[in-house]
């Protein structure tokens, strides 16, 4: 009997360790960082911008990020309604997105793409330039400057002159009532963001200009 035990105590053990072997030698691949970085739009039609001192002015695009529930980031953009977000990243712990949009009116206009890297609630980038000629994509984050979040996390963005034109803005986003609910064009509410307007006189002022 004893040796009967014997011999299983030593099967076991033999099982054990080429277990434990293969582990060693096959070690399971790592799970990947889910990222918690998402995105809203909210649309302004023309309507809704008579007093904004810009005829031109067709329409308005408010793009901004969260990293789970912080707001980082926000980007105020004129252009056509067939906008939409590209983005380049998946899982991991940044995330980086990249916006074509075209200005107007033609044939003045310009039309250009931002780029902007969220790699924590409170660290990302941001950068504007035009379609580089020849219809190649620049590297993200290459073309133009690169600007910090730490020195305000409020983005102005136009082509309508001719040229791309950014403005960078000093504003609490933790202040900026973003809405969850639906707007009718489908897009999401933006009552707290023309409250923003109303209260940053440098937004109207910068898309004015656009069209002068």
């Amino acid at each position: 009997m004893a040796n009967i035990r014997q011999h299983i105590m030593t099967a076991f053990l033999t099982i054990g360790f080429a277990v434990l072997l293969a582990g060693c030698r096959n070690p399971q691949p790592e799970q990947p960082v889910r990222h918690k970085c998402n995105w809203d739009l909210v649309v302004f039609e023309r309507s809704e911008l008579k007093d904004w001192g810009n005829p031109e002015l067709r329409q308005l695009n408010v793009v901004y990020f969260h990293w789970g529930d912080a707001p980082v980031l926000m980007v105020w953009f004129d252009g056509s309604r067939g906008w939409e977000l590209t983005y380049s990243g998946g899982d991991g712990p940044s995330m980086q997105f990249r916006g074509p949009f075209t200005s107007h009116p033609p044939p003045l206009a310009k039309n250009g793409y931002f780029d902007v890297e969220v790699r924590d609630a409170k660290t990302a980038q941001f950068l504007l330039t035009a379609w580089p000629q020849g219809g190649v994509d620049n590297p993200f984050l290459t073309g133009g400057r690169v600007n910090d979040v730490k020195d305000g996390a409020c983005f102005l963005a136009s082509g309508m002159t001719g040229e791309m034109r950014v403005k960078q803005l000093n504003i609490d986003m933790a202040k900026v009532k973003f809405a969850k609910e639906r707007a009718p064009n489908g897009f999401a509410k933006g009552e707290g963001l023309l409250a923003v307007a109303a209260a940053e006189p440098e937004i109207k002022a910068f898309f004015a200009k656009a069209g002068k």
